[in-house]
C-alpha cells in the first residue's frame, strides 16, 4: 500500500499500470522467440497495435518482409516492414489498396512459405476489400449507419464479414502457405472470429443474421448492399481451410483488467471484478453506481473494475462531442449528483482515442457535480445531447494520452473510499 490518498494520482497510477501491461512488444516477443530464427517470414497485419507488433517481429526475427495497415496516427517505422496508415473507423481508399496488396500476396504465397498475420482491434475497418458489385462508398455508408445506431461491435462485424473478400476466414482460404496468426483482442470473450472480423479463422455467422441486424436497427442501405447480403456466394467459410493454419491470442481485455486489479491492490483497494461489459453506456453507468453504493455501505476501500466496449445510440439532434467512455462517466456523475463523496473514477479507451475529439476518456471525483453546477453545466442535459466531451474539457477532467499504438478495448475503474 502506497499511502497515496489523492484520487487523481491514484487513478492515473492505475491507468499507467494498465497501459504498460498491454504494450504489443511486451505481449508478442515471448511468442516470437519460440519460432525458428533461420527461416524467412512474410509479415502482414492490420489494427491499432500492429505497428508495434511489426517492430517486435523486427527485433526478434532476422529475416522478414511484409506490410501492415494501421489507423492514421498509429504508425511507427520498422525498417523491414512497411507500415501503411489508413482511415478508421470508416474505411478509405488507402485501406482498400493495401488490403488488396495483402490479399494478393497471400494468394501468391507457396506451400513452403510461412506467413505471420498480426491482428488487433481496428482491423475490421482497415481490412477493406468489398465483394463484387459493392463499392467502397457503399461500405463507408453501411459502416457509418451501424456506428450511429448503437450496433455492437459483433453486429457490425457480422455485416462487414458478408460484404468482404478478406474477412470471415476468406484470407486463410486463399493461401497455400503455413499461416500463424498472433492477435491482441479488444472484444468480449476474445473470440477469434470477431477480432478483426476473423480473416484467418472459420466463421459461423450467416447472411441471414447480417440481414437481421439491418432490420433490427431499421437500416436502409444501398441496393448493392442488400443484393450482396442476399447472394449465397457471400456466405462465409464454415471450416478451417488448411491444417497448417494456427492462431495464438497474446493479450486482451483480461490483460488490462488484471493489471488494474494488481495496481488497485497495491494502493490499498479491494478489487471487485465486474468483468467484460456490453450495453448502452449510460445504462451500464447507472447499474455500476448502484453496485458502488452497496460497497460504500460496507465501509471498505473498494475498486470496481470492468472492461469491454459499451455502445452509445445517438439521437438525430445530438450535439455529439465525446465517446463511449466519457458518456459512461457523464451518466455516472449525473446519477451520483452530490450524494457520493466516497466516489471517484476513470474510464478510458486503451487505444488512446474515445470517440470524437482527441481525448482518451475522463475522470470523475466527489465534487464533479458541484464544479459543473458552478459553471452552469447541466449534466443531465449534456447527457441527453451526448455532449460529454464538452463537459469534461470544461471541468479539466479529460484524459488525453493520444494514440497508444495498442488496443484491448475500454477500461473503467471506480474507487470507493468511505473514509
Amino acid at each position: 500500500m502506497t499511502g497515496n490518498h489523492d484520487p487523481r494520482e491514484l487513478l492515473q497510477t492505475i491507468l499507467n499500470a494498465v497501459q504498460r501491461s498491454i504494450d504489443p512488444i511486451k505481449l508478442l516477443q515471448p511468442h516470437l522467440k519460440t519460432l525458428d530464427p533461420h527461416r524467412h517470414y512474410k509479415i502482414f497485419g492490420a489494427g491499432k497495435a500492429v505497428a508495434r507488433m511489426a517492430l517486435a517481429c523486427e527485433q526478434v526475427l532476422p529475416d522478414i518482409s511484409g506490410v501492415v495497415i494501421t489507423p492514421y496516427g498509429y504508425g511507427c517505422e520498422p525498417r523491414k516492414i512497411d507500415v501503411i496508415q489508413a482511415a478508421h473507423p470508416v474505411p478509405d481508399e488507402k485501406g482498400e489498396q493495401t488490403t488488396r496488396l495483402i490479399l494478393e500476396a497471400c494468394r501468391r504465397a507457396q506451400p513452403d512459405d510461412f506467413v505471420l498475420m498480426l491482428l488487433s482491434g481496428g482491423a475490421s475497418s482497415l481490412l477493406v476489400q468489398p465483394v463484387d458489385r459493392v463499392t467502397l462508398e457503399d461500405k463507408k455508408q453501411i459502416t457509418e449507419l451501424l456506428l450511429r445506431c448503437g450496433a455492437s461491435i459483433n453486429e457490425i462485424n457480422i455485416v462487414r464479414k458478408h460484404l468482404s473478400k478478406i474477412k470471415g476466414g476468406r484470407l486463410a482460404a486463399v493461401t497455400k502457405a503455413t499461416m500463424l496468426t498472433f492477435a491482441i483482442s479488444d472484444v468480449p470473450h476474445d473470440d477469434p472470429a470477431v477480432i478483426g472480423s476473423g480473416p484467418t479463422v472459420p466463421d459461423y455467422s450467416t447472411l441471414e443474421e447480417a440481414r437481421g441486424i439491418l432490420g433490427k436497427y431499421a437500416i436502409d442501405p444501398a441496393p448493392a448492399i442488400l443484393a450482396a447480403l442476399a447472394d449465397p456466394a457471400n456466405e462465409t467459410p464454415r471450416k478451417r481451410s488448411k491444417d497448417r493454419h494456427s492462431y495464438e491470442m497474446i493479450g486482451g481485455p483480461q490483460t488490462a483488467i488484471m493489471a488494474a486489479r494488481g495496481a488497485a491492490e497495491v494502493e490499498g483497494y479491494a478489487p471487485v471484478m465486474l468483468g467484460i461489459e456490453e450495453g448502452e453506456a449510460a445504462e451500464v453507468a447507472r447499474r455500476h453506481f448502484r453496485i458502488a453504493k452497496n460497497y460504500a455501505k460496507r465501509g471498505q476501500r473498494t475498486a470496481l473494475i470492468s472492461g469491454g466496449e459499451l455502445s452509445v445510440t445517438l439521437k438525430r439532434s445530438a450535439i455529439e462531442t465525446g465517446g463511449r467512455c466519457r458518456e459512461y462517466m457523464l451518466a455516472l456523475a449525473a446519477e451520483a449528483m452530490n450524494k457520493a463523496p466516497w466516489l471517484s473514477g476513470a474510464a478510458w479507451d486503451t487505444d488512446g482515442i474515445d470517440g470524437k475529439g482527441g481525448e482518451t476518456g475522463a475522470f470523475i471525483f466527489s465534487d464533479t457535480y458541484e464544479r459543473a453546477h458552478a459553471q452552469g453545466i447541466d449534466l443531465e442535459e449534456s447527457l441527453e445531447n451526448h455532449a460529454s466531451g464538452r463537459v469534461f474539457i470544461a471541468l479539466n477532467d479529460s484524459i488525453a494520452i493520444g494514440p497508444t499504438l495498442t488496443n484491448v478495448g475500454d477500461m473503467r475503474v471506480l474507487l470507493i473510499d468511505p473514509r
